[in-house]
């Protein structure tokens, strides 16, 4: 029995009881896993923060790489002396901001050298950049970061098309290409009567290529390449001879080659210009307008013509009737494309026009080259954009003209500063005290 002092212990008093046990658990559950929410909330804020610090330190070793190979492309022709374990020290641009990292150091060093052939070099390049301080006792806010890249020499073979452009064109009208070998059979005339014509006229550029007529291309037509076309370098040497090149005239060179400079090449209409006793460099500071012959008194004599860029004046090769540049004197047979050489930094218009002939190498990476008439071009011709006669032919190549590719110009090189390529890189994260 039960008296009302001590009532029953009912069902009612048990449930509440159990609320506040279950109350009392939900609440340590969602104490801790506040707790553990807010500790991974704090974790995963520290680690977005310590990637973020990776990620500025990773440009920001990047930027310092970028001035390490611009330096190193600067002094290319110096690093072509290297000795293989040599140690260079790129220097930094002192203009770059130092955004986000500190201590920037840059490091090169030989891993390949053959002093017997050029391109056949390779460099490491080390960019290192840091952030925090070293000082710090436990070194737990410093950080540093590198970026390394193998770099090595890309040559300068790209005379391997008849014709190159940087810019994409259009191949209308009654264009033609073909190709021979001067190194098996020394003229096209004889090659093209012996049947031995190769099929080698390749058109290339790093741009787009549509021909209205493939059948008048006896080569590849290439576009897209994406290739790389250094500058030129036109500078003069210390020394060399100045001469007024105006009317007939004489240039003898050597067997190393015989340097002179002059304002500008223009014979006129009736003045030959003859090359003889071997190599001549000849600087121009402004055009070069070739509209008389251009003879050498022996396939072992070469013009190589270096010309700057300028203002005024229109740079080009006009010729009429019998007239050719390009060829051997009191002959009809052209010389090697190789034994004239035309090296521009000139970055306006350069006009090819006539109907006669011009064996020659062209190399004019930042000029606008403008083919007109029906000539016969024996050679390699690499320009920035092809046009036809008018304004609006802008990346065409429209004109009568043929274009014949010499095979042996295949390994030419033109001797300018080779361009260096990367052949590998990786981001590394540097330990505390690792070099």
């Amino acid at each position: 029995m039960h008296d009302a002092t001590h009532p029953p212990r009912g069902p009612g008093r048990q449930r509440s009881g159990s609320a506040i046990l279950l109350a009392l658990m939900a609440l340590v559950i969602l104490t801790a896993l506040a707790t553990t929410l807010t500790e991974t909330a704090v974790s995963q804020a520290a680690q977005e923060r310590e990637r973020e610090s990776q990620v500025f330190l990773l440009i920001g070793a990047e930027t310092v790489f970028n001035e390490g190979f611009d330096w190193c492309q600067v002094n290319v022709l110096t690093l072509k002396d290297a000795t293989v374990g040599q140690v260079f020290t790129p220097q930094l641009d002192p203009d770059t901001p130092r955004w986000n990292y500190t201590a920037p150091t840059l490091s090169l060093t030989c891993l390949r050298n053959d002093s017997t052939a050029w391109g056949n070099e390779a460099f490491l390049l080390q960019a290192t950049v840091a952030s925090g301080s070293s000082s710090d006792a436990d070194l737990t806010g410093f950080r540093r970061r590198r970026v390394e890249a193998v770099i090595v020499p890309h040559l300068n073979t790209f005379f391997s098309k008849a014709m190159f452009s940087t810019a994409g064109y259009d191949v209308q009208g009654n264009f033609t290409s073909d190709s021979w070998n001067s190194a098996t059979t020394l003229l096209y005339a004889t090659a093209k009567a012996n049947g031995t014509l190769t099929g080698n006229g390749d058109l290339g550029s790093n741009g787009t290529i549509n021909v209205q007529k493939p059948s008048n291309i006896s080569g590849d037509v290439e576009g897209n390449l994406n290739m790389t076309v250094p500058t030129a370098d036109v500078i003069a040497p210390a020394g060399a001879t100045p001469i007024v090149i105006s009317g007939a005239t004489t240039l003898v060179g050597s067997l190393a080659g015989t340097n002179y400079q002059t304002a500008a090449v223009d014979p006129g209409t009736n003045g030959t210009l003859l090359i003889r006793g071997g190599r001549v460099n000849l600087y121009v500071d402004t055009f070069i307008n070739l509209q008389t012959e251009v003879v050498f008194e022996t396939g072992n004599d070469q013009l190589v013509m270096y010309q700057k860029d300028y203002v005024g004046g229109e740079s080009g090769m006009k010729l009429t009737g019998n007239d050719k540049i390009g060829y051997i004197q009191g002959t009809n047979n052209p010389s090697r494309p190789q034994q004239l050489v035309w090296i521009t930094a000139y970055s306006g218009e350069i006009k090819m026009a006539g109907n006669s002939a011009y064996s020659a190498v062209i190399f004019a990476p930042e000029a606008s080259f403008r083919l007109q008439g029906t000539s016969d071009f024996y050679g390699s011709l690499v320009a920035k954009v092809f046009h036809g006669q008018n304004a609006e032919d802008q990346g065409r190549l429209n004109a009568s003209f043929s274009s014949h590719y010499d095979d042996a110009l295949g390994t030419f090189d033109l001797g300018l500063r080779p361009t260096l390529v990367v052949n590998g890189w990786r981001p590394v994260t540097l330990a505390p005290g690792a070099p």
